[in-house]
């Protein structure tokens, strides 16, 4: 299952998509300033929720094995592996975020332009002071939901990573309470895959499942 205007669900009706009858667009923009200070309607809370929903979708098929639960992402994917794993009502048995987004928004904003750009001018468009910027973020900080998590963790960061840095992957991470957790860094790799992700992540996985 794809999240709201991302994916499987911005794509043109076609003969490959049977069923469909309408062009799937992205109605959001800039994900990350659609509705900004508005909780109820923030992007990243309904893309948060989608990876909750399509947990409880599988809860309903027959053929899930819900005490084996576990997700793999990358970038905005790692960061909804956090999401998944810190509010879905089943808990999960491992996760793996490779360079996660969205994390620890105070420094993230300090160490690189973007996002903090971003916000920073929908935070002026919503006037909102830097103080409430920060307070409305921290509903979809990586760091606060690595809180409710309790699953072991296979985290990765790249040093050259511009996009997100280090020190905001390793921020969740650090709050995980979970002794068979790992995390690997990666000194010339920027926001990427290690090149052996794949096989470190069957690993991790044979771990648990």
């Amino acid at each position: 299952m794809s999240h709201r205007g991302q994916y499987l669900n911005n794509r043109p009706a076609s003969t490959k998509n049977p069923g469909i009858d309408e062009d799937c667009i992205n109605i959001y923009g800039d994900w990350f300033a659609y509705q900004f200070g508005n909780k109820d309607s923030y992007y990243y809370r309904g893309a948060f929720m989608d990876a909750v929903q399509a947990v409880r979708f599988m809860a309903t098929r027959e053929t899930s094995d819900m005490t084996k639960l576990f997700a793999e992402g990358s970038s905005q994917g790692g960061a909804l592996c956090y999401a998944a794993a810190g509010l879905s009502d089943i808990p999960f048995t491992a996760i793996t975020p490779n360079v996660a987004f969205l994390g620890d928004f105070p420094d993230y904003f300090k160490i690189v332009d973007w996002p903090g750009s971003t916000a920073k001018t929908a935070a002026k468009k919503a006037g909102m002071s830097t103080d409430e910027m920060y307070a409305f973020l921290s509903y979809y900080d990586t760091k606060n939901l690595a809180t409710r998590i309790s699953c072991a963790v296979l985290g990765t960061s790249g040093l050259m990573d511009g996009t997100c840095p280090p020190h905001t992957n390793i921020a969740p991470y650090n709050l995980i309470n979970n002794p068979q957790s790992e995390y690997h860094f990666y000194p010339n790799m920027t926001h990427d895959y290690p090149k052996n992700w794949f096989s470190m992540i069957e690993e991790f996985r044979k771990k648990f499942l």
